[in-house]
């Protein structure tokens, strides 16, 4: 919701993913040291004392990604204690803060 000004407000966040973060966090984990990370899409960054914002990439589509580990959960377990699994899914978290230090 509030981008890269989230960043300017709060000078002990370096990292902000904005937009769409499924693909984003993978590439940022994978080049989080390197100096390719500041050129990853979605990511909000603080650099040298500046705030930047990189462009934003559509949607991503959920088909092309790898299908959801259900063994996380142990259903029959959930299911014999309480009689019934109740579970929430969305397209994404409502807003998705990443923090990291340096």
């Amino acid at each position: 919701m509030m981008g890269d000004k989230l960043l300017g407000e709060y000078p002990q966040i370096d990292y902000l993913c904005i937009g769409e973060g499924e693909s984003m966090v993978v590439e940022f984990l994978d080049n989080f040291g390197k100096e390719s990370l500041y050129n990853i899409d979605n990511l909000a960054y603080r650099k040298d004392g500046k705030v930047f914002s990189n462009k934003l990439h559509g949607a991503e589509n959920l088909e092309t990604l790898p299908p959801f580990n259900w063994d996380f959960f142990s259903k029959y377990e959930l299911v014999q204690k309480h009689g019934i699994m109740h579970i929430h899914a969305t397209r994404g978290l409502p807003i998705q803060l990443l923090l990291l230090r340096k």
